[in-house]
């Protein structure tokens, strides 16, 4: 209906999405322990989601949000391997 305006908030949500992005990686080289940066990938994970959600919209193909579903498996799986680690590790002190 608007292009201009549908191109405006694609661009805007991207830059709202770099920042987000920069600010993840400072926190993710800051973090103090393990589970922050756990925490932090995570987090970019998920950012990293909506971005691939966002540019399937933006070109109008669905099967990028397959790539969104099988990243998110990834994710989800990753953040519980690292809970389980950081679990177990506290637990053998």
């Amino acid at each position: 209906m608007f292009p201009q305006l549908e191109i405006f908030f694609m661009n805007a949500f991207f830059l709202c999405l770099s920042i987000s992005l920069f600010l993840v990686l400072s926190r993710l080289k800051a973090g103090p322990s393990l589970a922050d940066r756990v925490a932090a990938i995570d987090l970019f994970t998920t950012i990293l989601l909506s971005a691939i959600a966002v540019a399937s919209i933006y070109v109008r193909e669905v099967v990028y949000f397959d790539i969104a579903l099988v990243l998110a498996l990834f994710g989800f799986l990753g953040t519980a391997l690292y809970a389980r680690f950081i679990s177990n590790q506290g637990a053998a002190k």
